[in-house]
């Protein structure tokens, strides 16, 4: 590298192993970065719920029609509890048991199912002072 090289590289230089992270990194002259990041006001154990009942879900057997109505409803669910929207959630959790037992899946005989949709009816029913999360 000649010293001309040496001036005009203003980039990060290494030798032999090395990783980086970071949230946003910017290389070069006048290089800019920007990272943002956004919390989720949802708590990780709803969050989890909404993992585990796709995961469930993933494991049932419905047809193919069955299967894209349900995926809507989870991104539905997923939407509604982002926005806190206890009401909606508990909406779509009573249409998606309907849904599914048109397709003869029982929830509250299938565990991983069963687990995942009273977490999501016990916060929405706490949330919006509904006393009975199971109806």
């Amino acid at each position: 590298m000649g010293d001309n090289d040496k001036k005009d590289n203003s980039g990060i230089q290494v030798g032999g192993n090395f990783s980086m992270t970071g949230g946003a990194m910017a290389f070069g002259k006048n290089a800019k970065a920007v990272n943002k990041v956004t919390n989720s006001s949802v708590p990780t154990e709803l969050l989890t719920a909404l993992m585990t009942l796709r995961t469930g879900l993933d494991g049932v057997n419905l047809s193919e029609k069955g299967r894209e109505v349900v995926h809507k409803k989870l991104d539905k669910l997923e939407a509604s509890l982002k926005a806190d929207e206890p009401e909606a959630v508990m909406t779509l959790l009573d249409e998606l048991t309907d849904n599914l037992e048109m397709a003869n899946v029982m929830v509250a005989q299938t565990p991983s199912l069963a687990q995942p949709f009273d977490n999501l009816k016990q916060w929405a029913s706490s949330r919006s002072g509904d006393s009975n999360p199971h109806k």
